[in-house]
């Protein structure tokens, strides 16, 4: 019940700003006892006529369902029908970050072990040697991400973090 309440409110949304066509992306967020009725309801943080940023769209969703978003999008974009009969996989994919205290890098170590690891799909570096770094305030500062793929969330998680800490 929650799952549908929210998507309805979320296709609301989408019509409200005007999209009739293309992708849209949305933050939502399920809010226990803010409903009229006590119970609760959905609420938008943001909806956007896009793909999701980050690794969302291209890695982790890809990984986990074996859908492709980025071409569906595209297709879409070209007035042209995406082939979505592909079935959900079940799977999962977690992304998780490696970021650094403030100054110089020295060095890079385990970059290698990590690409290696178990269920590790992608390491992203964006870091090298002399780069400078900066605690992030957001995801463009971070000095690399990792992203995993394994049958169930605890594994692919697992992954991620064991990466990283390599």
């Amino acid at each position: 019940e929650i799952v549908a309440e929210v998507l309805r409110v979320f296709g609301e949304g989408i019509k409200a700003i005007g999209l009739t066509t293309g992708a849209a992306k949305g933050d939502m967020k399920w809010c226990t006892g803010r409903g009229q009725d006590g119970k609760g309801r959905a609420m938008i943080g943001e909806i956007a006529a896009r793909l999701s940023g980050g690794y969302m769209s291209g890695w982790t969703y890809a990984y986990a369902s074996g859908l492709d978003l980025t071409t569906a999008g595209l297709l879409v974009a070209a007035g042209r029908r995406p082939d979505l009969s592909t079935p959900d996989r079940g799977w999962t994919s977690a992304e998780r970050a490696f970021i650094s205290i403030p100054g110089r890098v020295a060095a890079i170590v385990g970059l290698r072990e990590a690409e290696y690891s178990p269920w590790v799909k992608n390491v992203f570096c964006r870091v090298g040697v002399g780069d400078s770094c900066v605690f992030p305030a957001n995801n463009v500062e971070k000095c690399g991400n990792i992203i995993s793929q394994a049958p169930d969330r605890a594994t692919a998680a697992k992954a991620a973090e064991e990466a990283v800490k390599a």
